[in-house]
C-alpha cells in the first residue's frame, strides 16, 4: 500500500488547493469583474460562496435545477475534503508522510494538471464536459446562457480563468516541494 502514497499526497495537495480557490470570494470576485454578466454578481457570487461552505442557504434568484446543481457541487467538495482528510489520516498514522512520497506525489501533480492544462488549451469544452461527466449526473449541469442565473453568473470565460488560477498554484506548489526535497536530499538532511 506504501506504493500509494506519492499519489494520496497528490490528491491531497490538490484538494487543499481547488477548495482554498473556489471558497475564496476575493478571487472569484476578480474574476467575476471581467467576466460576469449578472448585475448582481458580487452580491450573489458571496451567496452561493456562503452556501457551498455550509455557511447559508442559496438564494432564491437561483431556479431549482440551479440550486441542484450547486447542491452537488457542494457534496463533491464536502467529499473530496473528507477523503483527502481520511487520507492525510492514513498517512500520518502509517508513517507515509516521506519526503520520496512528497517528491514523487508532487511530480504526479505536476504532470497531472500540465497534461489537463494541455487537453483544456486544446479544446476546453470537451474537457469541461468531460470533467462534469465524471462529477455530476447527465442533464444536471447543462444551462441555458440566456435566461439561468449561474451562467449569467459564472461564464465559460470564468471556468477558464479559474481552471488556470488552479493549476497555477498546483504547478507552482509542486515546484516548490520539488526545488525544497532536492536541496534537502543535497544538503543530506532528510525530511522524514
Amino acid at each position: 500500500m506504501k506504493y500509494l502514497n506519492p499519489l494520496f499526497l497528490a490528491y491531497i495537495i490538490a484538494t487543499i488547493i481547488v477548495l482554498a480557490v473556489v471558497l475564496d470570494k476575493s478571487s472569484h470576485n476578480a474574476l467575476l469583474s471581467l467576466t460576469s454578466e449578472s448585475d448582481n454578481c458580487y452580491e450573489l457570487n458571496s451567496n452561493v460562496i456562503n452556501y457551498l461552505s455550509y455557511r447559508g442557504q442559496l438564494s432564491s434568484t437561483f431556479n431549482g435545477r440551479e440550486a441542484s446543481h450547486l447542491k452537488d457541487v457542494r457534496d463533491v467538495l464536502s467529499y473530496s475534503a473528507l477523503a483527502a482528510l481520511l487520507l492525510l489520516a492514513y498517512l500520518v498514522l502509517a508513517n507515509g508522510l516521506e519526503s520520496n512520497a512528497l517528491f514523487t506525489g508532487s511530480i504526479i501533480l505536476l504532470a497531472t494538471i500540465t497534461l489537463a492544462e494541455i487537453i483544456a488549451i486544446i479544446d476546453f469544452d470537451w474537457f469541461f464536459s468531460s470533467f462534469h461527466m465524471l462529477l455530476f449526473a447527465k442533464g444536471t449541469w447543462t444551462f441555458s446562457p440566456f435566461t439561468e442565473t449561474l451562467t449569467r453568473l459564472y461564464t465559460e470565460r470564468f471556468f477558464r480563468l479559474m481552471g488556470i488560477r488552479i493549476a497555477a498554484l498546483c504547478q507552482l506548489t509542486s515546484i516548490v516541494i520539488i526545488a525544497a526535497n532536492k536541496k534537502l536530499f543535497k544538503s543530506g538532511r532528510k525530511c522524514n
